[in-house]
């Protein structure tokens, strides 16, 4: 099978793909005069792809397909492209994994801070009232390497909930956004 093509079989509309498939199973029956012959008459989109995907097992490598006929095997996944196509996609997935696993491989391992530790340390920042969530993130961050941005947010907007506090008092944020407690 020659390797040749450029036909787009997916842009086409349905009568014109279904055409297609007829053209190419005609081609195949004066190719391989297959007994009993090839028979497209009433047959769906559906069928005509199964029975070209019957037929190609038939066919030899020095067979020479037209354009088109390359074009519809790629299409159905039984040609040259699409076993390119395949290897090309199997590449990408090993080459995805072998990324993920660096990517784990140098993610910061995340340990566990006791709760009272945070408390210790946010306790006297907060009760001096100079401090916005942002740079109470900040401080949090650079104290606590192992947490994640979101955990010490979520712990600050918890602290303004009486139902989530894990502080002695309620926070509250004053006008200028400095957090303090109540």
């Amino acid at each position: 099978m020659a390797k040749k093509k450029k036909l787009d079989v997916d842009l086409l509309t349905k009568k014109e793909r279904k055409a297609l498939f007829i053209d190419v199973a005609k081609e195949l029956q004066d190719l391989c005069e297959f007994e009993p012959p090839i028979d497209t008459k009433g047959k769906t989109e559906d069928q005509l792809k199964l029975l070209l995907k019957e037929a190609y097992v038939t066919l030899l490598p020095d067979d020479e397909l037209t354009d088109e006929a390359t074009a519809v095997f790629d299409h159905l996944g039984l040609g040259d492209e699409a076993e390119e196509k395949e290897e090309a996609e199997e590449e990408e997935e090993a080459v995805m994994k072998v990324e993920k696993s660096e990517k784990k491989e140098t993610a910061k391992p995340r340990t566990r801070v006791p709760k009272a530790e945070k408390i210790a340390f946010f306790t006297p920042l907060i009760s001096k009232g100079k401090s916005t969530r942002d740079q109470l993130i900040e401080k949090g961050m650079k104290k606590f390497p192992s947490l994640t941005k979101g955990a010490i947010a979520t712990m600050l907007t918890d602290a303004k909930n009486p139902k989530y506090n894990q502080f002695e008092k309620l926070v509250v944020v004053d006008s200028k956004g400095n957090l303090s407690f109540k």
